[in-house]
């Protein structure tokens, strides 16, 4: 058994040796860690921490916050609460520190839209207000004319501009370009001459409340032939013999044929 208390902290190393007066003598090989030792968690939502782990007593780690595209970087909080990016940490105890990120709502490219929505809902470019550069700009393209403001010549005719598809869907081009049949509720309240023009090719169109479907909108059902009708041979013999006598099982086999 060894034992004792030592003056510093670090790895101690040594071998024991045991003889019984004959050769060979028994070894073992030992260390001894007496470090303290403190753990750093950090993390954070929208955006990646790097830096956490296990420390030495009275080191200083490092934390590199990184947001997420769209999302912007705003301060440390736990058991750090600075702005600092990256953060020193000195590691004197056990640690959890928090990295806030918030969406970036600048409008670097000054075209309305925000620069977090355009990076993650539609895919547009944050630093060009016409990201496709068919003379266009991207809100435009998005609420106005509802074509794809990542695609120059959707219609495929040529031309940097949509003109095509928006003359024959002024409200739903886009929709209509990818066969989603689906139009939104303000599209029906300001094209609803378009949207019955579709329906009068046949296609059944979905309204969407935001992604909600809340009615669809059907060609008319085609009319049922009508019912085949038994003529009605009494009448007719009537019509051509008259009052005259008809033998009366003519009629009445006539008559049953009718059921």
């Amino acid at each position: 058994m060894i034992s004792g208390a030592p003056a510093v902290r670090g790895i101690f190393t040594g071998t024991i040796t045991a003889s019984n007066g004959i050769p060979p003598d028994a070894t073992q090989d030992f260390a001894i860690d007496t470090n303290e030792y403190h753990s750093l968690v950090a993390d954070g939502s929208n955006g990646t921490v790097t830096g956490a782990g296990i420390y030495l007593l009275n080191v200083t780690a490092t934390l590199t916050a990184t947001p997420a595209p769209g999302y912007l970087f705003t301060g440390w909080t736990g058991d750090a609460t600075e702005t600092a990016n990256p953060l020193s940490v000195l590691m004197d105890s056990d640690k959890t520190i928090t990295a806030n990120f918030t969406p970036d709502t600048n409008d670097d490219d000054g075209d309305g839209l925000t620069d977090v929505d355009e990076i993650n809902t539609y895919s547009t470019n944050p630093k060009r207000a016409d990201s496709d550069g068919d003379g266009l700009t991207d809100p435009d393209e998005l609420r106005g004319y509802l074509t794809n403001p990542l695609v120059a010549d959707m219609d495929n005719d040529g031309g940097q501009r949509n003109i095509r598809i928006r003359r024959l869907m002024p409200g739903a081009a886009w929709n209509i370009l990818w066969h989603m049949k689906t139009v939104t509720i303000r599209q029906v309240h300001h094209n609803f001459g378009a949207v019955l023009a579709l329906v009068a090719q046949g296609e059944e169109v979905t309204v969407l409340n935001r992604t909600r479907p809340v009615a669809r909108i059907c060609p008319p059902r085609p009319e049922a032939p009508a019912k085949f009708k038994m003529p009605d041979f009494a009448a007719r013999a009537k019509a051509i013999f008259g009052d005259r006598i008809i033998p009366n099982i003519i009629l009445e086999e006539r008559e049953a044929s009718r059921w």
